[in-house]
């Protein structure tokens, strides 16, 4: 019998999990903040989506702490790397004076460095001294400029007139107002006729329960809603203006203005071409 390594045993029992609890793997990974790669990576037994073992291990938990589950996952083994070996010069077991040979061989070096310094030292200080004879000859020439008189413009005073004349400011003219647009007529909600023509809509990827329809009008429009119970509205909605309904589905919504209405259903933007809606609620992870 082939062994299984730790890491596939553990994924199959997260996917036993997860199917237990009828979730799946996009909603699972969006409640962990994983990818959908990365949880099917988990239950594979995987690693290649994931920067260290650590951070796997990490997933793991939060995986099935999500799902009830408490599990003891074994800590990452730390890669300890052994320092290089240094090496260790041969001494030779006896003085024969070579190092003083080497000293004898090394003192030109010293002091062509001692004469390297001292003529840079040189370089150092005549560069000092020109900068000081500059500066001095700056300060002398701003000292004459500033003891020279420098003359002084007289600027006659303007005349102030004695009586001022005072004008009126500008009527303020008021901008025209927008005439209200009004929708097209809507008696009362006729619902067996807008039942004939009706466009029956499921949302394809809800995110929330259909318990709600919220309306948002691009221009003034009468609406009529119906729940699920029978509890209907009509109401006038002016441009831009939006309003949410609570209730029971499935939905029906009529109106002659409905096309230029924004429908939101479910978490969804409803898309349809019709004057009358039946809105079913389609089940999903909430």
């Amino acid at each position: 019998m082939p062994h299984r390594s730790s890491d596939s045993v553990q994924g199959e029992r997260l996917r036993a999990l997860r199917l237990a609890k009828h979730l799946d793997v996009v909603v699972l990974a969006r409640k962990v903040n994983l990818s959908s790669a990365q949880l099917r990576q988990l239950e594979s037994g995987e690693h290649s989506l994931f920067y260290s073992s650590a951070i796997r291990l990490h997933a793991i938990r939060k995986v099935f702490a999500e799902l009830g589950e408490k599990v003891e996952v074994p800590e990452a083994p730390l890669e300890i790397q052994n320092p290089p070996a240094q090496e260790v010069p041969a001494t030779s077991p006896k003085d024969d004076g070579s190092s003083a040979l080497s000293l004898n061989l090394n003192r030109p070096n010293f002091f062509s460095k001692i004469w390297k310094l001292l003529f840079l030292a040189g370089l150092c200080w005549m560069s000092m001294l020109w900068w000081f004879n500059r500066v001095q000859s700056l300060d002398d020439s701003m000292a004459q400029s500033i003891s020279a008189p420098v003359p002084i413009a007289v600027v006659p005073e303007p005349i102030i007139a004695a009586a001022q004349v005072m004008q009126a400011p500008a009527p303020v003219i008021p901008p025209e107002s927008k005439p209200l647009q009004q929708p097209k007529t809507l008696a009362s909600c006729t619902w067996k006729a807008s039942d004939d023509a009706a466009v029956v809509i499921s949302p394809q990827w809800p995110t929330k329960k259909g318990d709600m329809v919220y309306l948002q009008a691009q221009s003034d429009a009468r609406i009529c809603v119906m729940d699920g119970t029978g509890q209907s509205w009509q109401t006038l909605l002016q441009a831009d203006q939006g309003r949410s309904f609570y209730g029971a589905a499935p939905w029906r919504v009529f109106s002659p203005d409905l096309q230029n209405t924004v429908i939101y259903f479910q978490g969804q933007r409803i898309r349809f071409d019709a004057q009358s809606l039946v809105l079913n609620e389609a089940p999903g992870p909430f």
